[in-house]
């Protein structure tokens, strides 16, 4: 049985950005934090703990990151266009901007666990 919680402040955020928090992993990530200040590997370590296979990258881009891989990026947004286009494909055409979001994070969710496959077999 959980712990009831009292409110004792409410703060206004718009809904989108607040829904990042609907992910579990995110959701699990800002209670860990809540509860101590982790730094990746730690958070990393009790996720794994909580059964979760999510692995989290601790990095900083360089400055000069665009400027250095723009073509590369151009270059490879040009092929997984090739990649997205049929995957669209597999949602009805809609002009309701919560569907399209959904659709949107769906295409997301499946290239980063596709990503992560190919990364991991590295």
């Amino acid at each position: 049985m959980e712990k009831e919680i009292s409110t004792d402040r409410m703060i206004t955020i718009n809904y989108d950005i607040f829904k990042a928090l609907d992910d579990p992993i995110r959701g699990k990530i800002v209670e860990l934090l809540n509860k101590k200040q982790l730094n990746v590997e730690q958070i990393t370590r009790r996720l794994k703990k909580l059964g979760s296979s999510t692995r989290l990258l601790d990095f900083t881009l360089q400055d000069d990151f665009d400027e250095k891989y723009s073509k590369i990026i151009s270059k490879t947004s040009l092929k997984l266009a090739k990649v997205i286009g049929p995957i669209l494909k597999n949602f009805p055409k809609t002009r309701k901007i919560q569907q399209i979001n959904d659709n949107n994070y769906i295409v997301m969710e499946i290239m980063n666990r596709s990503l992560t496959n190919l990364l991991e077999k590295k």
